[in-house]
C-alpha cells in the first residue's frame, strides 16, 4: 500500500482543515518542533486505518479539538497494485466510513 494524501480536519489540535498530499514513493518523513501535531497526524492516519468509525462516545469524544463540538474527520487516499483508492471516516456526532473503490 502507498499512501498518497491525508485529509485531516476537527481531530484533536487541528480545527482547519489540514493536507498533506504529492505523496511520493519512497521514505516519508514528518519532522518540526515540539507540540506541533506530528503524533496527532499518525493517530489521525491510525484512526482511519485501524479504528472503527462507531467507537464508543468516550473514545471517539478524545478526537474532538478541545472545546469543541465538532465531528472529526480523516481522508486517506492511498494506491493498491497501482489502483487508486480513498477511505473517508467521521467519528463521534455521526460516525461513517466510506470506501472508494477503482469499481466505485
Amino acid at each position: 500500500m502507498k499512501i498518497r494524501r491525508l485529509a485531516i480536519q476537527n481531530f484533536r489540535r487541528f480545527s482547519a482543515p489540514l493536507v498533506i498530499d504529492q505523496i511520493g514513493d519512497g521514505l516519508t518523513v514528518l519532522a518540526g518542533d515540539n507540540e506541533e501535531g506530528k503524533s496527532t497526524i499518525l493517530r489521525a492516519l491510525r484512526a482511519a486505518l485501524f479504528d472503527r468509525h462507531r467507537l464508543s462516545k468516550d473514545l471517539a469524544r478524545g478526537f474532538v479539538p478541545f472545546n469543541a463540538e465538532v465531528q472529526p474527520e480523516v481522508a486517506v487516499d492511498f494506491e493498491i497494485g497501482g489502483q487508486a483508492y480513498r477511505l473517508r471516516k467521521g467519528f463521534y456526532q455521526q460516525p461513517y466510513a466510506e470506501l472508494q473503490t477503482p469499481r466505485e
